[in-house]
């Protein structure tokens, strides 16, 4: 199964499970999934086009080599929300497919790039942070928007080669009359390395960046808190035999300052990963663990882990903009007077 946690798998699995009954019929179906894809895709078009429109409006200060990568995730998040969901609402609601077999192309063709894209981003971003508090130097002599943006064609060029060929040969050879579903079937070997390479890479990948600049800090704040102790035992030392101002004792002010500047800067981008980690795990790795047990395991099926890990996947697309927003001042700032402009309009 190629595509973790996609809605154009809802239909494909509600046929897994009426199969022992062959049923045409027309009526609708109301269920949780449905539900909850018209609330993500209207507050995912909402929040992200916000956080967008903030960009557009004060781009001279907020776009930096870091935020390139956020921009391209929210207009994929955007992407999603005003085309992928509102379709697989449809695709949730029927055992067939309506629309036809044109749109169930696009359909699918957006959904696996567009799905694979936002997942791969989140990895990416979750590197570019953890490069930032382990290796400083480097991240500000090396990380340029230019660098940035071959990082994002790089990963489309990825994934244009390892998911477009999928796609084709669904859509000319393996795909079900009447279903608008990548055929698990066929091809197990190839969506077994999709989904080890696209899926679930990136996510196994926001996990360790975290836990790496975790171990990283803990380490550091040992070395500093020894250092901090023999620098004191020192100057007690000097204050017993020179008798000296306790000017000399405070140390340069300019250096703590700086100490202090570099601390918060640390922490702001840590806490940026430690909650983009926490949302990955808790809204992306169930559907990640779910579609991996299918593709790996013949036959496997559980109906209330699907549901459940299908109607997290969506939350994540909401949270994006609101977790970037909270955590950077400068963006922060501009959304606030983005919508005190609507509402005064």
């Amino acid at each position: 199964m190629p595509v973790n946690g996609s809605s154009s798998f809802v239909l494909s699995y509600k046929n897994h499970e009426n199969s022992t009954a062959l049923t045409n019929s027309s009526a609708a179906e109301w269920s949780v999934i449905p539900v909850c894809f018209i609330i993500s895709s209207v507050g995912g078009s909402l929040t992200n086009a916000a956080v967008l429109l903030a960009f557009v409006r004060d781009h001279r200060t907020l776009i930096n080599p870091f935020t390139v990568h956020v921009i391209h995730l929210l207009l994929l998040n955007l992407i999603n929300s005003l085309t992928q969901y509102p379709v697989g609402v449809a695709a949730s609601l029927y055992t067939r497919w309506q629309p036809g077999p044109a749109i169930c192309d696009l359909y699918l063709f957006g959904n696996s790039m567009f799905t694979a894209g936002t997942i791969n981003i989140h990895g990416l971003i979750a590197l570019n942070r953890a490069w930032a508090i382990v290796h400083p130097l480097s991240y500000r002599t090396r990380n340029t928007k230019r660098f940035s943006l071959q990082l994002c064609l790089g990963l489309w060029l990825f994934l244009w080669i390892v998911q477009f060929p999928n796609w084709l040969l669904n859509t000319i050879l393996f795909r079900r009359p009447g279903e608008c579903t990548y055929n698990s079937d066929a091809m197990p070997a190839y969506n077994a390395f999709l989904d080890v390479a696209v899926f679930t890479l990136p996510v196994l990948l926001v996990i360790a960046s975290f836990v790496v600049v975790s171990v990283y800090k803990f380490v550091l704040a040992r070395r500093h808190h020894s250092i901090r102790r023999n620098q004191v035992s020192v100057l007690r030392k000097q204050s017993q035999t020179v008798q000296r101002g306790n000017s000399e004792l405070d140390g340069p002010p300019s250096d703590v300052s700086i100490v202090k500047v570099t601390l918060q800067t640390r922490q702001r981008k840590y806490m940026v990963l430690a909650l983009l980690t926490a949302s990955v795990v808790i809204f992306c790795l169930p559907s990640t663990i779910f579609f991996g047990l299918v593709v790996w395991i013949p036959g496997f099926w559980g109906h209330d882990f699907y549901v459940v890990s299908t109607v997290l996947v969506p939350v994540q697309l909401m949270l994006d903009p609101i977790l970037f927003t909270l955590t950077l001042d400068k963006l922060q700032t501009a959304v606030g007077r983005v919508l005190r402009f609507k509402f005064q309009n």
